[in-house]
């Protein structure tokens, strides 16, 4: 009877020895590796959601092509100067002018220093250079224009209803020939382009 509860001892401390020494190291291998798996799986579920998102927007893009092509014209990727002195052009057609001189030159851009002192002094510069990086480059134009007071006023309106955003910065007038109601125009503008 003394030998078989000293076997049974036996066995019982070489099965907790063997259990320490082999299982428990798989059972927390298992339980490690069991964590990376969730991680895993809420990596993908995440990976899969962004990629449904990115099916929407593409799908959105795809049906807002027009009004996209749109915002392209109102600021333009680059300079494209042939494309304003085409709609001049065809506005000045329009409202009954002849379309004389058209000049561009290049706004020099502003420098991004700001003085001022402290933690915020320290904000409002990284906020004005914000503002400047994302501000749309500039060319200067002068255009002059031959006709009447009333077409020259259905000028005005084109330019203002045209998709490329320009700002008029002045206007100046001179009579032209013997004719009271001839003019020659000059226009000074700002258009616009998102530079690279």
């Amino acid at each position: 009877m003394k030998i078989k509860i000293i076997l049974a001892v036996i066995i019982l401390i070489a099965s907790i020895f063997a259990a320490w020494q082999y299982v428990f190291p798989l059972y927390g291998k298992i339980k490690t590796l069991k964590t990376e798996i969730d991680q895993k799986q809420q990596t993908v579920q995440k990976l899969e959601a962004f990629a449904q998102k990115l099916e929407v927007l593409n799908r959105q893009y795809a049906e807002n092509g027009k009004s996209i092509e749109r915002l392209y014209k109102i600021l333009p990727s680059a300079e494209d100067a042939a494309d304003f002195i085409n709609n001049a052009d065809y506005l000045s057609f329009q409202s009954g002018m002849i379309l004389g001189a058209v000049n561009f030159s290049k706004q020099a851009k502003q420098s991004k220093v700001a003085v001022s002192s402290g933690e915020e002094g320290a904000q409002n510069v990284g906020s004005q250079e914000t503002a400047s990086a994302t501000a749309p480059d500039v060319i200067l134009t002068d255009l002059s224009a031959t006709g009447t007071y009333e077409s020259f006023k259905n000028l005005l309106t084109g330019l203002e209803q045209n998709l490329r955003l320009a700002d008029v910065q002045s206007i100046s007038f001179a009579g032209k020939g013997e004719s009271a109601n001839l003019f020659e125009f000059k226009v000074a503008a700002k258009i616009y382009y998102k530079g690279l």
